[in-house]
């Protein structure tokens, strides 16, 4: 056992040195125009994408007729359906893969389906691993993992069933599930995200919120990130291994604009698409590019719903990269040709070399898509 987790600390070791000299040494300007890979669905239906890591695999879920199940999509393999927890069958979904290909995500666990639901770890090894709760059989998912396998992810507490307070937790290995509890005076927090550092990030109620604030999350416990200015509600969604931390907040002027946050400025606006009302931002890769969705002066409607980590979600939203150089731009205009027939509506995550997953609509189907930047389009 300890000469594994040497070899684990190595590892890691060696892909933190991989990644300050890939950083160091590789162009700075984003990429101007994107390839489009279309991941396809396990059987018909809707395919949405989570997550992805620098190795390309990408993680999410696709729907048929009766059922939604996790995969895993490798450019060799395809996409995997990773099935459900022993005695599920009916949902699944991968939210996180990391270097070793560990999955994370959510499943049911014992049918039919009536929103139970376990949090699991899943290797190629061992398939899908139950991670537990915090106390309550009610809803637990998982929403994050890092390099080292820590899980992120909300359960229940006691008292329970049917009442049990929502508190973001943080799985390893080595010590199981543990609570991160809430902000002060708080009742309910969620976990959205981790680094390879062990940073935690998401939302939590506390006595001086209106809403919820925004947490990072470190051995010290939890720092309240605030709102924009005039804000009642903001949630983080996404860190990076510099700590940068995005997510949504409401303001005075906006009911959900995506924003920035590092210990040095505080929480930025990043503004919306021309003609837009509102932005959420999803995920930040190391260089500070940022990806996720928001509404445009084409979009039909222009009002939206808060999805369950806090960001906000429509179904004619525009996703969209944002980068300190360049400000917001709609990820549509960035494809190359144009790809006749795509719409692309949510970025979901983007990695070290700048390769997007999200989902979108192909000829009235939605589909998840991974973009490439061109120049390193193979």
């Amino acid at each position: 056992m300890r000469g594994s987790l040497r070899t684990s600390t190595i590892l890691a070791a060696i892909f933190c040195l991989c990644t300050v000299l890939s950083l160091l040494l590789s162009p700075l300007a984003v990429a101007q125009v994107y390839k489009i890979t279309d991941l396809g669905t396990l059987a018909g239906g809707s395919s949405e994408a989570y997550g992805l890591n620098a190795l390309g695999q990408v993680v999410g879920t696709s729907c048929g007729d009766s059922d939604c199940h996790a995969f895993l999509w490798t450019k060799a393999g395809g996409m995997q359906d990773l099935g459900t927890l022993p005695g599920g069958g009916s949902y699944s979904i991968a939210t996180g893969v990391n270097e070793l290909t560990q999955v994370a995500g959510s499943s049911d666990f014992a049918q039919p389906f009536m929103g139970n639901t376990r949090a699991f770890l899943w290797t190629s090894t061992a398939g899908m691993l139950d991670l537990g709760t915090l106390g309550c059989p009610d809803i637990t998912g998982a929403n994050g993992i890092n390099y080292f396998g820590q899980i992120v992810g909300t359960s229940t507490i006691p008292p329970c069933p049917g009442g049990g307070q929502y508190r973001a937790f943080l799985w390893s290995k080595n010590s199981g599930m543990q609570d991160l509890g809430t902000l002060p005076g708080g009742s309910l927090s969620v976990a959205n995200g981790i680094n390879m550092f062990g940073q935690v990030v998401g939302y939590s109620d506390c006595s001086i919120c209106v809403d919820a604030h925004p947490f990072i999350w470190t051995t010290s416990g939890m720092l309240d990130l605030g709102t924009l200015p005039g804000g009642t509600f903001a949630a983080a969604i996404g860190v990076n291994n510099v700590g940068s931390v995005v997510g949504t907040s409401n303001s005075a002027i906006s009911g959900a604009d995506a924003f920035l946050w590092t210990a040095g400025e505080g929480m930025r606006d990043l503004g919306t698409l021309p003609g837009g009302i509102w932005s959420t931002a999803y995920a930040v890769n190391d260089r500070g590019y940022v990806v996720g969705s928001a509404d445009s002066a084409t979009s039909r409607n222009h009002g939206f719903v808060l999805r369950k980590n806090g960001g906000a979600s429509s179904n004619s939203s525009h996703a969209f990269i944002w980068t300190e150089r360049r400000g917001m731009r709609d990820l549509n205009d960035l494809i190359v040709r144009r790809h006749s027939g795509w719409v692309l509506q949510s970025a979901q995550g983007i990695n070290l070399f700048g390769q997007i997953v999200g989902w979108g609509t192909y000829k009235g189907n939605t589909h998840a898509f991974l973009l490439t930047p061109a120049p390193f389009h193979r």
